[in-house]
């Protein structure tokens, strides 16, 4: 009788600003060499086999030479980008006996490249909260997007650079003198990011005195305001006046936007939590959807 050889990771899609688990199957059978993704994925979901059959390589693991099906479930829910090229090499790592599974319920997503370093995804604050939510022991993230996902997960998580140091947060050696282990980050307070404008201040701005004074009304009253006046007079400075005057984001406010500006692909590599309120300027040309985030898949917009 043959031997059954299968491995599960499980994951995380983003859906907007959600997250969606998403449990990642891999079974190896008998026949000639082939490489195949169900689940209903797009074309970075497919183009995965190609970086995952690389970093498998030049990792130091073995390629299983066999008939390879992964399978995303649920089937009927589209996935989208290349999160989930660390869980599948694990998947298969662990369905080619080279790994063991883990002990307790974990979650891992990040991209991989072709030399088996990890790169950062977008939406792991949104991706952390749903592992929360489902009792996740352990969550195992790129340690380019870990100072996000260490505001809400604290010391689940498990911030790695290499599927190397993926292969041992999982269990898959007892040794740490031959291979660095991934270690789990602990929580600090919440940490303040740029948004994309520096700090403005009420007396860097000569003249427009009136303009000026019109602004911190608004602001200590929460008020909306219309500036109309010809191009190159100030408008656009005096808005950015305005983001500051706002006091801070409080704790649930920060997370709310820090949460739209990472699965939007704002948030860079290593950044925390947002808590200077944000400044946007669309273009008077926008489109509907852009204003207002929707989509086949839904995307944040910018209300």
């Amino acid at each position: 009788m043959a031997v059954l050889r299968c491995g599960q990771v499980r994951s995380c899609a983003l859906y907007g600003i959600q997250g969606i688990m998403v449990d990642i199957e891999v079974t190896i059978l008998p026949g000639l060499p082939s490489f195949e993704i169900v689940g209903l994925g797009d074309s970075a979901v497919r183009e995965s086999r190609n970086r995952v059959h690389a970093a498998i390589k030049n990792s130091g693991f073995d390629f299983p030479v066999s008939r390879i099906t992964a399978s995303y479930a649920p089937a009927w829910q589209r996935k989208e980008g290349s999160a989930f090229d660390l869980p599948l090499a694990l998947a298969i790592l662990i369905a080619s006996g080279q790994l063991k599974p883990a002990s307790m319920p974990i979650c891992v997503f990040g991209e991989l490249s072709l030399n088996g370093n990890i790169r950062s995804v977008p939406g792991s604050i949104c991706r952390v909260a749903t592992c929360l939510d489902q009792m996740i022991g352990k969550i195992i993230v790129p340690f380019g997007n870990s100072i996000e996902a260490k505001a809400l997960g604290g010391d689940k998580i498990w911030p790695v650079s290499t599927l190397r140091e993926a292969f041992n947060a999982v269990g898959g050696s007892d040794n740490p003198i031959q291979m660095r282990l991934a270690q789990p980050i602990h929580h600090d307070n919440f940490l303040s990011v740029k948004t994309g404008l520096p700090a403005q201040d009420s007396t860097m701005i000569v003249g427009q005195e009136k303009a000026v004074r019109a602004m911190i009304i608004a602001a200590a009253g929460r008020h909306n305001i219309m500036m109309l006046g010809s191009p190159g007079c100030g408008k656009t400075t005096l808005a950015t006046l305005l983001a500051d005057l706002l006091p801070p984001l409080d704790q649930n406010e920060a997370l709310q936007v820090t949460r739209i500006f990472s699965a939007s692909g704002l948030l860079g590599e290593n950044e925390g939590i947002i808590t200077r309120r944000p400044f946007r300027a669309p273009h008077h040309s926008i489109s509907r959807i852009a204003m207002i985030g929707g989509g086949a898949v839904p995307v944040p917009g910018e209300i």
